[in-house]
């Protein structure tokens, strides 16, 4: 496998990875909506914190999902081209990307 597919996957794995984060975040603003209405601060509907809650929870588990699928799958390269897994590969790919070009 070349170097390009290995930059390729990093970057999905990369998006991914955020993407799963803002889900996160998407379900803790959920979380507060429904604090907050039990504490009788807002007047939102209980569809409306559902929608937000569930959404953020369907977000984040599925770029989860994809972001360790995509983890699994650097590892098991960077195991075979590197001996190591992908976080102990990082120097090895910048070199190889961006160092000598005859190796």
């Amino acid at each position: 496998m070349d170097i390009g597919k290995i930059v390729e996957i990093e970057k999905s794995y990369y998006e991914h990875k955020r993407n799963a984060t803002i889900g996160v975040y998407i379900i803790l603003v959920g979380a507060i909506i429904i604090v907050a209405n039990v504490m009788g601060w807002s007047h939102e509907t209980q569809i409306m914190q559902g929608i937000v809650l569930g959404g953020g929870l369907v977000y984040w588990g599925m770029n989860f999902d994809k972001y360790t699928k995509m983890r699994k799958q650097l590892d098991t390269i960077c195991i075979q081209r590197y001996g190591k897994e992908y976080k102990n590969s990082l120097s090895d790919i910048v070199s190889e990307r961006f160092g000598n070009k005859n190796r």
